[in-house]
């Protein structure tokens, strides 16, 4: 609003499928790097707010990674 900028055209149907559309983040580890280089949020909310964000993603994305999947094990054994 400070600078008077045009939201983009409201996009319809599904954005993942949208050749057109604004890069959407697909992973948290994506969403989590967006939002840390992003500035608007942490102008809008706060640094600690959007702090406080980063970490709980991180949090969940490091207790993901610790598990092993069953689709990894089943992969695994195929390789093997």
């Amino acid at each position: 609003m400070q600078n008077k900028l045009e939201p983009p055209k409201l996009m319809t149907g599904n954005v993942y499928e949208n050749k057109r559309a604004r890069h959407i983040p697909q992973t948290l580890r994506d969403a989590l790097d967006r939002l840390r280089r992003g500035k608007i949020l942490k102008e809008a909310f706060g640094k600690e707010v959007i702090d406080h964000y980063l970490h709980t993603g991180e949090w969940e994305q490091m207790e993901y990674d610790r598990r092993v999947t069953d689709w990894e094990i089943k992969r695994g054994f195929e390789q093997a």
